[in-house]
C-alpha cells in the first residue's frame, strides 16, 4: 500500500477480506493477492500500534 490508511480502515479492509476468504469461492490467483493484501494490512496495523506507547509516554509527560 502506497499511501498508508488509518488503523480503521485496515481493520475494516481485513473483515471484508476475511468474509470473501471464507465465502470460499475466490480462484487461486484472486486468494493470493487477497492474502497479500492482507500481510501488507496486518503491517500496517502493527506499525500503528507500535507507535501508540510513545504516544502514551508523551501524553503522560504533559500531565505530569
Amino acid at each position: 500500500m502506497q499511501n498508508e490508511i488509518s488503523f480503521e480502515e485496515s481493520i475494516q479492509k481485513l473483515d471484508e477480506i476475511v468474509a470473501e476468504l471464507e465465502n470460499g469461492n475466490l480462484p487461486l490467483n484472486k486468494l493470493k493477492e487477497k492474502i497479500s493484501e492482507s500481510k501488507t494490512l496486518i503491517e500496517n496495523c502493527k506499525n500503528q500500534l507500535r507507535e501508540v506507547p510513545a504516544i502514551i509516554e508523551d501524553l503522560k509527560s504533559i500531565v505530569d
